[in-house]
């Protein structure tokens, strides 16, 4: 395996476990590991753990991010999702950070389930931390016809452009539904994990 793809992956994606890059290139875990090890002694990638029975997360940047935690949860789902694709499916697009008039989605997927057809979504990695404020953002955006344009709101070329739904992984469920409940043209699905989203959504 080339390190050089490695180092890629991990510098697109900031916060990756062990266990996440050993998938993405279908590495035995020794493989993984030995390869990792060597990447980190010659201080190409920095790692670190929470407890001793974790996964390492590796990252390229010397200095850890404050926002780590939200990119492993970003990360999280994205693996989840690539694990649990069956034949005939895939990912078509994705964006983490996807800006928009009214605010930033954690990111933003179109994903073929089936031939010509598919789900398009964005993601809120929700932490718990802050203030929710992303129902009325999203329902600004969808009155707002801005989006009717994008590539992505048409992808398989049907001539009919659809708003994605928005998915929500946060440990407050039912607070986060709450707030969703309110919405009244975009749709929310809101799950307690990445792999109970994934789960429902494909």
């Amino acid at each position: 395996m080339s390190k050089v793809k490695i180092l890629d992956l991990v510098e697109k994606h900031k916060y990756l476990r062990a266990g996440m890059i050993q998938q993405e290139f279908g590495l035995k875990k020794r493989t993984a590991q030995h390869t990792l090890q060597i990447l980190a002694a010659q201080k190409l990638l920095y790692r670190f753990r929470l407890d001793s029975r974790e996964q390492y997360i590796y990252h390229v940047d010397k200095t850890r991010s404050a926002k780590w935690r939200h990119w492993l949860a970003m990360n999280e789902f994205h693996f989840a999702l690539k694990s649990r694709l069956q034949p005939g499916q895939k990912i078509l697009y994705y964006q983490f950070e996807y800006h928009y008039p009214y605010g930033q989605a954690d990111g933003l997927y179109v994903v073929q389930t089936k031939p010509g057809g598919g789900i398009l979504f964005f993601l809120e990695a929700d932490d718990g931390a802050n203030q929710f404020d992303k129902v009325e953002k999203y329902e600004k955006y969808y009155m707002s016809r801005q989006w009717v344009n994008e590539p992505w709101a048409d992808p398989l070329d049907k001539g009919i452009a659809a708003f994605p739904m928005v998915v929500v992984v946060t440990p407050r469920v039912k607070e986060i539904q709450k707030l969703a409940a309110k919405a009244d043209k975009v749709r929310w699905l809101v799950f307690g994990d990445p792999v109970s989203a994934v789960k429902s959504i494909l």
